[in-house]
């Protein structure tokens, strides 16, 4: 056995094991043409098989890596690859890591995905279905706010909690019963530090010079 590329077999089965079941890893052995390594097979290809790659690669640039690529599995299923050249202390080629992931049913759920995205549907909910929803309209308040600044919710920072709070207060989203056990609850953190927020403010307010 190929004591040099015998050393990549974990990195194979690694990276196997984490694209199952839709992904092969292979490592072909340049100087023999064949392949030295096979894990995830769903190629029908054996190790011992002849890789049939030629010289070319045996003559590529020893740091050579080959970008995102499509393949066609053996029923015809669409593959993404992606091959590194594997070169020995002297710079020299001596095998090629190849990972083949099988995207069929990848690009079953995109096309399903972009069927149903491409719907039409409104912008806006309907105004006299959610007009009284005050926790509905916490929630559009919130997406409308993580979205203007580009932002999800575990990233905002305690002066961004605090200045959405008083967003809701000003538009009168707090008045309600529950209303700051919701917010709390969509911001993740207790009532204590919602009341905080609004008496930081208050605080604030009875501070400033008359």
């Amino acid at each position: 056995m190929n004591t040099f590329l015998k050393s990549f077999i974990p990195v194979a089965e690694a990276v196997s094991a984490l694209l199952a079941p839709h992904g092969e890893v292979v490592i072909h052995d340049l100087v023999s043409d064949r392949i030295f390594y096979i894990c995830g097979n769903y190629s029908a290809r054996s190790a011992g098989d002849e890789s049939l790659l030629g010289n070319t690669i045996s003559e590529a640039d020893s740091n050579q890596v080959y970008p995102p690529y499509p393949k066609s599995g053996p029923a015809g299923e669409p593959l993404r690859c992606v091959s590194a050249v594997i070169s020995d202390e002297h710079d020299k080629p001596r095998g090629l890591f190849c990972v083949n992931v099988d995207i069929s049913e990848m690009e079953q759920a995109r096309k399903i995905l972009s069927g149903f995205m491409a719907s039409p549907f409104e912008e806006n909910p309907p105004k006299e279905l959610f007009e009284f929803d005050w926790r509905e309209q916490i929630n559009v308040t919130l997406y409308n706010f993580l979205k203007d600044r580009r932002k999800k919710l575990k990233t905002l920072t305690r002066e961004e909690r605090c200045e959405f709070t008083l967003m809701l207060k000003k538009k009168g989203l707090l008045e309600a019963r529950r209303s700051i056990a919701h917010l709390a609850k969509s911001l993740n953190v207790t009532r204590a530090t919602i009341y905080n927020y609004l008496n930081k403010t208050s605080k604030e307010k009875a501070n400033e010079p008359s």
